[in-house]
């Protein structure tokens, strides 16, 4: 006999018990061997199939439920089969449905491996798209077992359906070229195309059919869809809600040290300026080349790039200082630089802009939050930087800094900053409307001034790779090296 522990109603057979628990709505269900469920289907299962106890005496069976005399199962009362005699009871729904997120997290489990294997800085693309095969046949095997070993357990209308959702995530997961790759990811809504613009359409001879005839050769910009990349960034391990606490800890902090980009007297100026009662995060622009080719080959430089990052300062320390915090914005030939940059940079400024008047919707595990990025700053090497702030790149030029006026001459023997001959927004404008290098040392107007609320002087930061560790740093090592040598120490 089992015994119902909340009404005390008793009943003869197992199925008639665990169709009336189901009629109590609890958050836990407990069986007679005093194990505890959370769904009313994981408690079926077990009380069903595996449970050995009988009645509220706690007597243990040594027969599994399996072997239970047909006599004692009415019609219809299968031990895999969830229905009674009138079709109302459809419990089994449930267990397939549970048994879809299974098999949805398996899913979610290859799609996280196959992005480590593509991402992967080591392993070429080539070696990682061949290990990717290997493991296909592996994941469409272990597929096929599940429904074998899942088939007694489904009901028949539901068997065809499980069927189809496997064999598409088979055919979903079948990578084996570069395209075959970017459809995957695009239908997962982890992949978008890049916007691509042509930026010069200049003549060149080249050779065809052994002769030597004038061709265009049109060359590219490409940009990202920040929008989209900023959005898949934030919305990975709950980054923007960390990132929230973590810049409430920074402006909480009463140590009186700046110790952050947030906690600057810059930071507080420009949030001044911008429309309040908005979420806003500064940003930063990181600009480089980078040599695709052998760089001691000889068509060295030929095919260098210069790419553009974005990156955000407040993020929490243990995702700020990794490869993957940096989102490629912007990716161009090196030689475009004598392109003039309000058509170089049209696109980009037109993303940069939009992103701080528009924002982002980023869905956390709690909430949706609309954030607005702010670019607040540029780094990199000099000639890059003075190139994009329209300041003279010829460093042998008369004002060739783009923080102050000062002689060249005046600056060989500087020490210390000369606070009169700091340049400011003011007088860069100034600078560009007289159009005159020579005496300002300005080219042209930095395109980025048409984001709002932008300061070309108070943006164009140093970088402490080039500045510092690529700059002067090696000189005092190199001084002591040579004195330790003169000593005879070494």
């Amino acid at each position: 006999m089992f015994i119902c522990p909340d009404c005390a109603i008793s009943f003869g057979t197992r199925l008639d018990f665990v169709d009336h628990v189901q009629t109590h709505c609890k958050n836990v269900y407990t069986c007679f061997c005093y194990q505890d469920f959370n769904q009313i289907s994981r408690f079926r299962r077990h009380f069903l199939r595996t449970c050995t106890v009988v009645g509220n005496n706690n007597e243990v069976v040594e027969e599994n439920i399996e072997n239970i005399p047909g006599e004692q199962l009415e019609e219809g009362e299968q031990i895999y089969n969830n229905h009674n005699e009138d079709g109302e009871f459809s419990d089994s729904d449930e267990e397939y449905e549970e048994l879809e997120q299974e098999v949805h997290s398996l899913d979610e489990i290859w799609m996280k491996l196959l992005l480590k294997l593509l991402s992967d800085s080591v392993l070429s693309r080539k070696k990682g798209l061949d290990f990717i095969k290997e493991l296909q046949s592996f994941s469409s095997e272990l597929l096929s077992n599940i429904v074998e070993q899942t088939r007694n357990f489904i009901r028949p209308e539901n068997i065809e359906d499980f069927i189809k959702i496997i064999d598409g995530y088979k055919k979903q997961f079948q990578v084996s070229t570069e395209e075959s790759v970017q459809k995957m990811l695009n239908s997962n809504n982890l992949y978008i195309e890049p916007n691509i613009d042509i930026i010069s359409n200049e003549v060149l001879p080249k050779t065809v059919g052994g002769q030597r005839v004038l061709g265009r050769k049109p060359e590219n910009v490409v940009n990202m869809n920040l929008q989209f990349a900023l959005k898949l960034f934030f919305e990975r391990k709950n980054l923007l809600e960390l990132t929230l606490k973590n810049i409430d800890k920074l402006q909480n902090d009463t140590s009186g040290k700046i110790r952050n980009y947030i906690q600057s007297i810059a930071w507080l100026e420009k949030k001044s300026q911008l429309p309040i009662n908005r979420i806003y995060l500064p940003i930063f622009l990181y600009n480089d080349d980078f040599e695709p080719d052998n760089p001691l080959g000889a068509h060295k430089g030929k095919n260098a790039q210069c790419a553009f990052y974005l990156s955000c300062p407040v993020i929490p320390k243990r995702f700020r200082a990794k490869l993957s915090s940096l989102i490629p914005a912007m990716f161009v030939k090196s030689s475009l630089k004598k392109v003039k940059p309000e058509i170089l940079f049209k696109t980009l400024i037109q993303n940069l802009t939009e992103l701080q008047t528009t924002g982002i919707e980023i869905s956390t595990d709690s909430r949706t939050i609309k954030i607005y990025p702010v670019l607040c700053g540029f780094t990199g090497d000099n000639l890059s930087l003075n190139y994009i702030g329209g300041f003279t790149t010829g460093f042998n030029s008369t004002y060739y800094c783009r923080s102050c006026k000062s002689h060249k001459d005046e600056m060989k023997q500087m020490l210390e900053e000369n606070e009169n001959t700091l340049r400011n927004d003011e007088q860069y404008l100034r600078d560009v409307e007289e159009n005159n290098t020579e005496t300002t040392g300005i080219d042209f107007k930095c395109p980025f001034i048409e984001i709002p609320h932008f300061n070309v002087i108070n943006s164009m930061t140093f970088d402490p790779m080039h500045d510092f560790a690529e700059g002067f740093a090696h000189l005092p090592l190199q001084w002591r090296c040579v004195r330790l040598s003169k000593i005879m120490i070494f």
